[in-house]
């Protein structure tokens, strides 16, 4: 059963304890269990140079182990910062959503679609 884990984002060391928690799962992470991590990232006002390298730290460690990171509901300033960094484009613009059901609803569609494609052999 593949997992879906989600992550209310807060400065403060709120990316240091998700980079603790993947070095601790990381059987889990290696066994394929967890799909995606998405943060949740509304409550998020602002975001610092050190923030973005922790995003991008997560990030990298999360694609090593084949794990999809997704973003929710950032706020203005923040989207921004992150553009202007280019950390959505090192994750995708296509995994920054709105609310967590449709971060939530992506993952199932994609893993959908694979599996439609896998049994029906489609390109």
């Amino acid at each position: 059963m593949a997992y879906i884990l989600i992550f209310f984002f807060f400065l403060g060391g709120g990316g240091g304890r998700i980079l603790k928690w993947v070095a601790e799962e990381e059987n889990e992470l290696a066994k394929g269990r967890v799909q995606a991590v998405i943060l949740d990232m509304s409550n998020l006002m602002n975001v610092d140079t050190s923030g973005i390298l922790i995003l991008e730290e997560l990030h990298k460690r999360l694609l090593s182990r084949g794990v999809q990171l997704a973003m929710v509901n950032p706020r203005w300033l923040v989207i921004h910062k992150l553009k202007v960094a280019h950390f959505v484009d090192k994750i995708g613009r296509q995994w920054v959503f709105l609310t967590v059901a449709e971060a939530v609803d992506a993952f199932n569609y994609k893993k959908w679609v694979m599996l439609f494609l896998s049994k029906y052999r489609l390109s």
